[in-house]
C-alpha cells in the first residue's frame, strides 16, 4: 500500500480492528474520494491561474482536464 493509504487507514479504523470489514472499508473509501476530490480541485485553480498568467491555452485545457478527474472522483 502507499504511504498515503496507510494514513487514511490508521485514521479511519480503530485500532485493533480488521480494516478488511465491509463498515470500514466503505469509510475509507469515502475519506479517499475526499481526498481526490480536494486534490483535483487544488490542481485545476493552479493550472488555471497559470494558465491564465502565462496565456497558455495547454495549460488552461489541461485544468479543465483536471476539473473532469475531479467529477469522476
Amino acid at each position: 500500500m502507499t504511504f498515503l493509504a496507510d494514513y487514511i487507514i490508521r485514521k479511519h479504523v480503530p485500532a485493533g480492528q480488521n480494516p478488511e470489514l465491509p463498515a470500514l472499508r466503505g469509510n475509507i473509501g469515502i475519506a479517499q474520494g475526499w481526498i481526490s476530490i480536494i486534490t483535483n480541485l487544488f490542481l485545476f485553480i493552479i493550472k488555471l491561474i497559470f494558465g491564465f498568467l502565462s496565456n497558455s491555452i495547454a495549460l488552461i485545457a489541461d485544468a479543465f482536464h483536471t476539473l473532469s478527474d475531479m467529477a469522476s472522483s
